[in-house]
Formats: structure tokens, sequence, C-alpha cells
């Protein structure tokens, strides 16, 4: 009986023993596991900061080759323009030199003819000038020549007669009347009989004396 109750006496022991274990255990298990989440945590932490270190350098790196890329293709863009604007500039400096020449040429042309013109336009005046007096003059003397002409051929159309053997002088002021009342006494002819002269005048001979007959 005894060893009985010093067996259970024992695992009565033993389980008051592992009853006050227990909570020491579950304790020191909890803090470790604290500990353990402190230290996962801060290993987190840690790993984050680092992965934002890295990415900020990376971010930072590509942020310097952007601008150097940036600044490589500005430089070339602002060599590209220049060389561009030159031609452009030379391109349309050699225009404006070949329209100003072309325009200097058609000006001296212009001028050339208007020379060629200006001179021709003073021979024309000199040409009219000389013309106007040549038409002039040959213009009078075409009249003198025709008056010439038309006495002449008046003369030889009508019935001319010459009288002669009168005074001179004796006609008066008025030769055909003169002569007509001469003839129709002379010729006994009926009154009132009209002769119809003309045209009377002496003999283009120079005056004689007076009491000479013509």
């Amino acid at each position: 009986m005894r060893r009985k109750y010093n067996t259970r006496s024992r695992n009565n022991n033993k389980r008051q023993n592992k009853t006050r274990e227990q909570p020491a255990t579950k304790a020191n298990s909890e803090h470790e596991a604290s500990e353990h989440e402190e230290d996962a945590t801060e290993r987190m932490e840690q790993d984050h900061t680092e992965m934002l270190r890295e990415g900020l350098a990376t971010i930072s790196k590509d942020i310097k080759e952007l601008k150097q890329e940036l600044r490589h293709e500005l430089n070339m863009f602002k060599v590209e323009l220049k060389r561009e604007m030159k031609e452009e500039i030379t391109n349309l400096q050699q225009e404006i030199d070949c329209k100003l020449t072309e325009n200097h040429r058609e000006l001296q042309k212009q001028q050339a003819s208007i020379t060629e013109a200006q001179t021709r336009i003073a021979e024309l005046e000199e040409w009219k000038t000389d013309a106007n007096e040549t038409l002039t003059a040959v213009w009078e003397q075409t009249c003198r020549m025709q008056g010439k002409l038309t006495d002449l051929e008046g003369r030889s159309r009508r019935n001319n007669i010459r009288v002669f053997g009168l005074l001179e002088d004796t006609e008066g002021s008025s030769t055909s009347k003169y002569l007509e009342q001469l003839l129709s006494a002379e010729l006994e002819l009926p009154e009132g009989t009209n002769l119809q002269i003309q045209r009377a005048h002496r003999s283009l001979a120079p005056k004689p004396s007076q009491s000479t007959f013509l």
C-alpha cells in the first residue's frame, strides 16, 4: 500500500512540477515569438528600406542617363538646326543674288531700250521738223504751180480774143465792161446781148508810153 501511495505522490509531484514549468515555458515562448516577430519586422523594414534605396538609386541613375541623352539629343538638334538654318540662309542669299543679278540685267536692257527709244524719238522729232519745213515749202510751191496750171488750163480752154489798137488806160476801172460795150457797139449786136466775158486783162507786156497802141 505504501508503494502505491508513494507512486501516486511522485506522480502528483511530477504533475505539479509540470504545471509549474508550463507557464514559465509558455512565457518564454511568447517572449521568443515576440522577439522573433520584432526581428522579422526589423528585417522587413531593413529590406524595404534597402529596396527603396536601390529603387531610388536606380531612378536617380535613369534620370541622369535620361538627362545625358536629352542633352546629347538637344545638342545634336542645335547642331542640326544651325546647319539647316545656315544652308537655308545660304540658299536664300544665293537666290536673292540671282534675282538681283537678273533684275540688274533687266534694268540694263530696259535702260538701253529707253536710251535707244529716246534717240529715235529725238531723230524723229528732228526729222519731223525738217519734214514739216520741206512739206511747207513743197506745199507752197505746189500751190503756186497749181495756180499757174489752173491759169494755163483756163486760158487753153477758153475762147480767147485779143484786141489790138486800143489806147492805154481807156478801159477804166473794169476791163470786162469796157470790152463788152466796145464789142456790142462795133459789131452792132442786139441790145441786151450777153457776151459772157469771164475775164479780161491787158497783155503782159510792159506798158508803152501814152498814145501808143497795143
